[in-house]
């Protein structure tokens, strides 16, 4: 989390995740330690939707204020991968910190 910490002081950072209703409390309690890595938090199911949902995206760059092209999207499932793709985001698929790291890297991402 230290990294997400670093990155943000140059990046925009969001939090677009599906969750159930029943997490939400637990996740709530927790919003002030995420607010130090995040600067927006989303969650899909508060809009009665899922991530790969039409307007999730598009949602969420409206609250970072950017095109999806100067974005990237990270996630561990293909599936929400290949959305992303389809919406203009640049994208990574999530397999362990040091391929993302590096993944980032290339990216110019530092």
């Amino acid at each position: 989390m230290n990294k997400i910490r670093t990155l943000k002081k140059r990046y925009k950072i969001a939090l677009l995740t599906d969750n159930f209703n029943e997490m939400i409390p637990s996740i709530e309690n927790d919003i002030g330690r995420f607010d130090k890595y995040f600067d927006i938090l989303i969650f899909s199911n508060r809009e009665g939707k899922v991530k790969t949902e039409h307007g999730m995206f598009e949602l969420t760059l409206r609250k970072l204020g950017e095109k999806a092209e100067n974005c990237v999207f990270i996630d561990d499932r293909p599936k929400n991968i290949e959305k992303a793709k389809m919406m203009g985001l640049q994208t990574i698929l999530f397999k362990n910190n040091n391929q993302l790291k590096i993944e980032l890297e290339q990216m110019g991402v530092k």
